[in-house]
């Protein structure tokens, strides 16, 4: 009597001892498929809210680039105006002041350049301001000799070539820039009057 006494104990033990592990696996289990729920839900909301945080900026740099063609246009009556030296060094003077106070007052902004068509003018002609890796100052860098590259060379001059052959602004993939050591994407817009890119550069991601 003693012993199935005994026995009858031990087993409405391990029955609360089962019970009490399946109620905790229950809970764990619960626990996990609620917060993997809500991690969905934060990592959903977070690439929503990124997307349309990208997306305003690559809006707010299409605008940028609309207004400074605008002002460059208006500012050039004729291309043979800048086989005149004294006038293509004015207002490459001048064109470059207004694009290096626009970088400089827009972080989302990384550089810009006015390039000339080269048979208008010298195959260096126009700027290159830039932020680079080390410093957040933006200042005008080296340019690219045109007349140095063949307009199938993508690595080189594709910045330059891509966009006036299609005849209409694009964004170029993503690439590294030897010139200020970032990785960046670019927004370019040919001229009319001049075939004349200008590019505003952003870091990918940032």
């Amino acid at each position: 009597m003693k012993r199935t006494k005994n026995n009858l104990i031990t087993i409405i033990i391990l029955g609360i001892v089962v019970a009490s592990f399946m109620i905790g696996v229950i809970a764990v289990t619960s626990f996990r498929n609620v917060t993997d729920e809500n991690n969905q839900e934060i990592l959903l909301h977070y690439c929503k809210e990124n997307t349309q945080t990208m997306n305003k900026r690559f809006s707010e740099v299409e605008t940028l680039v609309n207004t400074l063609s605008d002002y460059y246009l208006e500012e050039l009556e004729t291309p043979d105006a800048l086989r005149d030296e004294r006038f293509l060094s004015s207002y490459t003077e001048e064109s470059g002041k207004l694009a290096h106070s626009i970088i400089q007052n827009n972080e989302s902004i990384v550089a810009t350049y006015l390039r000339f068509n080269p048979a208008i003018t010298n195959p260096t002609a126009g700027f290159f301001i830039s932020r680079d890796a080390k410093s957040s100052t933006p200042v005008y860098k080296e340019i690219t000799d045109l007349s140095k590259y063949d307009p199938s060379d993508i690595q080189n001059v594709g910045w330059y070539h891509i966009p006036v052959q299609k005849g209409e602004a694009v964004w170029l993939e993503p690439y590294d820039n030897p010139n200020n050591g970032i990785y960046m994407i670019s927004y370019v817009k040919p001229l009319s009057l001049t075939h004349a890119p200008v590019m505003f550069h952003r870091p990918r991601g940032g």
